[in-house]
């Protein structure tokens, strides 16, 4: 099992990475809905990542709040990665 979770971290975080460094080129660009696109896909990945290196398990859905409240129950810090407690939070964060 060790040696699964290790390769799946391996594989996603090369993609987490790779979605983080392609955002920069977007925005620099000025265009900021396909940087916010690929913001969305390191997120999402990094997520995915958290939750097959501890569970093996990765739901078929794309919402990340819902990727990062399943990952919160494997480290409670990821509730301070986008914090949701005022409505500027909240509204930042959709």
């Amino acid at each position: 099992m060790k040696e699964i979770a290790k390769d799946y971290y391996e594989e996603w975080f090369r993609s987490e990475c790779g979605f983080l460094i392609d955002c920069k080129y977007p925005f620099e660009r000025g265009e900021l809905n396909k940087s916010a696109f690929y913001l969305h896909q390191a997120t999402e990945s990094f997520y995915s990542s958290i939750l097959l290196v501890f569970s093996n398990y990765k739901p078929k859905l794309h919402d990340i709040e819902e990727l990062g409240s399943m990952a919160e129950n494997y480290n409670s810090e990821l509730l301070q990665v986008f914090p949701i407690a005022t409505p500027e939070q909240k509204e930042c964060f959709e």
